[in-house]
């Protein structure tokens, strides 16, 4: 289940005055895990866009199971009613294989797209692996489809990676003067990898420059 908040400066900008919103929930057999790690952003013509971390439902004899993609929401109210969640597809309604992962959205102000940052697969995964690929793909705010031609990688699995390396649990800012995206990043291991703890503890930041 998600949930809204809305806040308001009250008269003296001293504090903020804060109001519950709509909650967004879904069926368990529609997403294992329910929906989390929910990012928003407001749309050019006012609209909240969310994209949701889900999970895959294997098939069984009572039901036909789930893929492993996001989930999408949009509300045209502020944050007081919200759209069934539905998977987030390219502009010719296929999938978007993504596995239970962290996402991220964000509405450039150099050129006033948006754009997500997540792990996007060829094909459908179940759990939380491989996230051995990270991209960025440009969300259009009108049909709020992925522009296939746009998914870019930003990091993939080298030869000298451990082959249970997650590009993942990322933080990202735009730069207030290039207004590049900058993208700060730790290698991050699987649960089943016995190095998990143990394998680089560095940093990484990453520049995307955005076109204008």
């Amino acid at each position: 289940c998600m949930g809204t908040l809305r806040g308001q400066w009250n008269p003296d900008a001293t504090a903020i005055r804060w109001q519950q919103g709509g909650s967004l929930a879904i069926d368990p057999l529609k997403s294992f895990g329910g929906l989390a790690e929910p990012q928003a952003c407001e749309l050019p013509d006012g609209r909240i866009f969310v994209l949701l971390r889900a999970g895959n439902v294997l098939a069984s004899q009572d039901h036909p199971g789930v893929p492993s993609v996001k989930l999408w929401s949009v509300s045209s109210d502020r944050g007081d009613h919200w759209s069934s969640p539905e998977p987030l597809t390219y502009e010719d309604g296929r999938y978007v294989y993504s596995p239970r992962s962290y996402q991220d959205l964000v509405l450039s102000t150099k050129n006033g797209r948006l754009y997500a940052v997540m792990n996007i697969l060829d094909a459908p995964s179940h759990m939380c692996d491989p996230r051995s690929t990270l991209q960025i793909a440009e969300i259009d705010t009108e049909t709020l489809c992925v522009r296939r031609g746009t998914v870019t990688v930003i990091e993939t699995r080298l030869e000298e990676h451990h082959e249970l390396v997650r590009f993942s649990n990322f933080a990202m800012a735009e730069d207030r003067t290039s207004r590049n995206l900058l993208l700060f990043m730790k290698l991050h291991m699987a649960e089943s990898c016995f190095v998990r703890y143990g394998y680089d503890h560095s940093l990484y930041r990453y520049e995307i420059s955005l076109p204008d």
